[in-house]
């Protein structure tokens, strides 16, 4: 449960840094950040409260769904990276490789 949890932290911290930076985002984008960042923080106690039991007391449903939630979180962290880079560099139109790049997480 630790490793799931140690992947929201960063995912966290960069959708918060997304919603202060200097970028103007429209309001159902701000709207959607906002929201991922409230199920991510549940889901972040969750797994912090299920990390105090002993590994033998997990149920498997539990176990899979928190290495669902750390491939979520990193492929999301992946996301968010390709963003900001795509943002930093003017917003240039994609290209139909980084197209493909973000289809891939879709």
């Amino acid at each position: 449960m630790e490793i799931a949890m140690v992947a929201i932290r960063p995912l966290l911290s960069k959708l918060g840094d997304l919603l202060a930076g200097e970028f103007t985002l429209e309001k159902h984008v701000r709207k959607g950040i906002e929201s991922l960042i409230t199920e991510l923080t549940l889901m972040h106690a969750a797994l912090h409260k299920v990390a105090k039991l002993p590994p033998e007391q997990l149920d498997e449903g539990v176990k899979i769904w928190a290495g669902n939630v750390k491939e979520l979180s990193c492929q999301m962290e992946d996301i968010v990276d390709a963003f900001l880079v795509h943002a930093e560099d003017g917003g240039k139109p994609a290209t139909n490789q980084s197209r493909v790049e973000v289809d891939q997480y879709m």
